[in-house]
């Protein structure tokens, strides 16, 4: 099966191979990795959960109010579209003014 992701989704996933693979997502859907905030808020990851290309975890510990975001394997492999990837550089700019 080959999945194609709409300039959001491959932003969110590309995002996330960039910051390392992880990232934590707060109670009001803004993943970060220490002082690196997503661009896109929760929505997308969650597209990507349900494609496999992402896995959502819980904190072991429950008094970490924050859920994790991990690449899976078929998420580092996917190719992302030239189209995402401007998506992301147009969201980035944005962000950061």
């Amino acid at each position: 099966m080959s999945i194609v992701l709409p300039p959001d989704q491959g932003a969110a996933l590309l995002w996330l191979r960039q910051a390392g693979g992880r990232a934590g997502c707060d109670s009001a859907g803004n993943l970060s990795v220490g002082r690196n905030r997503c661009p896109l808020v929760f929505a997308p990851f969650d597209r990507l959960n349900q494609l496999g290309l992402v896995e959502m975890r819980l904190p072991s510990d429950k008094a970490e109010c924050r859920l994790w975001v991990l690449v899976t394997e078929a998420g580092a492999a996917l190719e992302i579209d030239p189209a995402a990837e401007r998506r992301l550089d147009q969201l980035i700019r944005r962000f950061d003014d």
